[in-house]
């Protein structure tokens, strides 16, 4: 799963011949045993019908083209499901050695990404999260968050904690480096459901009725943090707009748009340029055109004007003097600010978040950012939900429904930028109606609230990340996504000795 989605499919055909070959040599009463119990199960139908609403939504769609690739891309829910569910069951060593295996490969996988940053594969990158070079860096957190899991469960047990303790403080370091905010957000809440469960045996029982007060508490402090950095970024100076000087040291005008609230590192950015000289000072100092796209592909006068600002410095010739040699091949390689160096993972994503935020705020145009145009995703969907709330607009239609409403809600996103929901219980309800979104709710929480903590506390975080997830990604419309969640959801469910056997990484 943490490699390529190439070796999914191979793995996942290798996984059909052994099942195959497992239904040719089992005894026929074993047979039909297992396959009884598969259908006298709920649960089997409920996963067996999130693929089962794909091909009932041929009935009302009219671009099957794209449907058929959709129901490809579905075909491990299917898969995945018959097999753990009327295959023998994986015990003992074997569902021990699955599990390190899973765990090995996700660290594998780390460390294979992390030679690019530390030079060792030479592969340009334009974005620090384009160094998850296998899957998508959101997939990649996943996975990587849900091996944590199983790595802080063997550290309660006490099994090969300095092993697992490195492997995890992997993981975590690498989630870092990437800046997943998805993958932040769904590690606290793994690591706050692991230190309240009964599966930290680690943990003594006292001390865990006292976490159920302390962790609201630290969570309350962190949403605390993270307000007053947002509230210190965007409060503005009392007469901020007044006392601007007029003209530059050589005598020329600066213009100012003191209407424009963009900041960078806390100065203005549509203050104090003067744009001649600007031009004039850049060519003084770079052979690169004031005129020509960074390394990045931007616009390097975009670049730089951010870049001076961030610094403290105005946008006029003695400001571009100022900067550094240094400061002058970071323009050039499409740094933006000063932040960028300072700062690192989480921190500097957040940086990104808040300017991303206060463009859009002052009429900038969201597409490209990953946060501010989900907002344009959401209202697109909203739209297509109100025109068809009952059946959806069936198994093809969807990439359709989004061009034309897009269209009709006259967004400000240019076409490259003019994606899907990026919300999974928004797309099964855009796609089935409102019977799609009740199955992929019904899918997450049904397991919780029939068997309880029967099947574990790695049961429950899978149900989890997938919840939190499906919030602001369509984690079921990759080959990545759906084949990690059919796997697990298919081996929790239909292999019942898995919840009764330790999970431990010794083979």
């Amino acid at each position: 799963m943490p490699f390529s989605n190439f070796g999914m499919s191979v793995s996942s055909f290798w996984l059909l011949g052994t099942w195959i070959i497992d239904q040719l040599t089992s005894e026929k009463q074993n047979l039909k045993y297992r396959w009884a119990k598969a259908i006298s199960s709920g649960y089997f139908w409920i996963l067996i019908s999130v693929f089962l609403i794909h091909i009932i939504g041929l009935l009302w769609t009219q671009d099957f083209g794209y449907a058929m690739k959709d129901i490809r891309i579905k075909l491990p829910i299917l898969l995945f499901v018959t097999i753990f569910f009327t295959a023998r069951p994986i015990e003992g060593l074997s569902l021990r050695r699955m599990w390190l295996f899973f765990v090995m490969a996700c660290g594998a996988a780390v460390v294979g990404c992390a030679l690019i940053p530390l030079g060792i594969w030479d592969k340009e990158v334009s974005n620090i999260r384009d160094i998850s070079v296998f899957i998508s860096h959101i997939r990649f957190s996943m996975l990587l968050v849900f091996a944590s899991a199983v790595l802080m469960l063997w550290i309660s047990e006490g099994r090969k904690i300095l092993l697992c303790l490195a492997l995890l403080a992997l993981n975590l370091s690498f989630l870092w480096i990437i800046e997943s905010v998805t993958g932040a957000v769904l590690l606290t809440a793994v690591i706050i459901l692991f230190l309240v469960s009964e599966e930290a045996s680690v943990i003594k029982p006292r001390w865990r009725k006292m976490l159920r007060w302390t962790i609201p508490s630290l969570m309350l402090i962190g949403i605390g943090a993270i307000g007053y950095i947002t509230y210190d970024y965007f409060k503005l100076p009392e007469n901020h707009a007044e006392g601007l000087e007029t003209h530059t040291a050589q005598g020329n005008p600066y213009e100012h748009h003191p209407d424009n609230t963009m900041r960078e590192n806390g100065h203005f950015i549509w203050r104090y340029i003067a744009w001649g000289e600007l031009r004039s000072g850049w060519e003084e100092r770079s052979s690169l055109a004031y005129d020509s796209k960074d390394a990045r592909g931007q616009a390097l006068y975009g670049t730089l004007v951010r870049y001076l600002t961030s610094k403290g410095l105005r946008k006029d010739l003695e400001g571009v003097r100022a900067l550094s040699e240094e400061d002058v091949k970071l323009v050039e390689s499409g740094i933006p600010s000063v932040l960028e160096i300072e700062h690192s993972g989480l921190r500097r994503r957040l940086d990104k978040i808040f300017f991303e935020i206060s463009n859009v705020m002052n009429g900038g145009n969201p597409g490209g950012n990953s946060v501010t145009q989900r907002l344009e995703f959401w209202k697109a969907g909203r739209h297509i939900i109100a025109d068809h709330p009952l059946l959806g607009v069936g198994t093809g239609d969807v990439k359709d429904a989004f061009a034309t409403a897009y269209d009709e809600i006259d967004s400000s996103l240019e076409e490259p930028y003019r994606l899907r929901a990026h919300n999974q219980y928004m797309t099964f309800w855009i796609t089935f109606g409102i019977c799609g979104v009740l199955l992929l709710l019904l899918v997450l929480f049904m397991p919780l609230g029939v068997v309880g903590s029967e099947r574990g506390f790695l049961f429950t975080t899978f149900c989890l990340i997938l919840a939190l997830s499906f919030l602001t990604e369509d984690t079921l419309e990759t080959q990545a996504g759906v084949t990690f969640f059919a796997f697990f959801a298919a081996l929790f469910s239909g292999q019942r000795l898995a919840f009764h056997s330790r999970i431990r990484p010794n083979t």
